[in-house]
């Protein structure tokens, strides 16, 4: 079973898929990336440009996507298995505006988003990412303007500093409404 974790950048998507993995026997898809890996970050495989372009070239990837300058890519072979998995639970944070990539796999999917932009702003400046700042809220505010013009689709779930492990046992109770684990 897949489970896709979305949200804006910052809101503590890395967090909450640790807390998963610690206590419920959840298992992440790695995402391939071209930066370096951040503290805590186990839900992310960073390879050289070439090690990368390597694997599009060879279609190692279901999708591709690009931010901040750097790469990240899905790997389709993991992604086939945690899809064909019926008794293990996998989950991976992928970017929202590119969900389409997954729209013939059987999958479930939440938003976590931050309480207001306040909140969202002092996580960004906690991260130490306040260089992207105005992107990261663009990105906010994008779900926002989405979510009360036509809804979104996936349930949200709000998550801020110390509360992972709250957000982590939504997604778990939610899962567990919808497969037997």
């Amino acid at each position: 079973m897949l489970a896709l974790l979305f949200g804006p950048s910052c809101v503590g998507k890395s967090t909450v898929i640790s807390v998963l993995r610690a206590g419920g026997g959840w298992r992440t898809v790695p995402t391939y990336t071209t930066r370096p890996l951040r503290k805590c970050e186990a839900d992310k495989l960073s390879v050289s440009h070439g090690e990368f372009e390597y694997m599009e070239l060879h279609g190692a990837f279901l999708g591709v996507n690009n931010f901040y300058g750097n790469r990240y890519g899905t790997p389709l072979a993991e992604i086939k298995h945690a899809v064909e998995a019926t008794s293990e639970k996998w989950i991976m944070d992928y970017p929202y505006a590119k969900r389409e990539v997954f729209s013939e796999l059987t999958h479930v999917g939440f938003i976590l988003m931050p309480a207001n932009s306040e909140q969202l702003e002092e996580q960004i400046h906690a991260s130490g990412r306040a260089d992207r700042l105005r992107l990261i809220v663009d990105e906010y505010d994008k779900l926002v303007i989405e979510q009360s013009s036509r809804g979104l689709d996936y349930p949200i779930i709000v998550n801020g500093p110390g509360e992972a492990v709250c957000a982590a046992a939504s997604i778990e109770e939610h899962v567990k409404s919808l497969w037997q684990f």
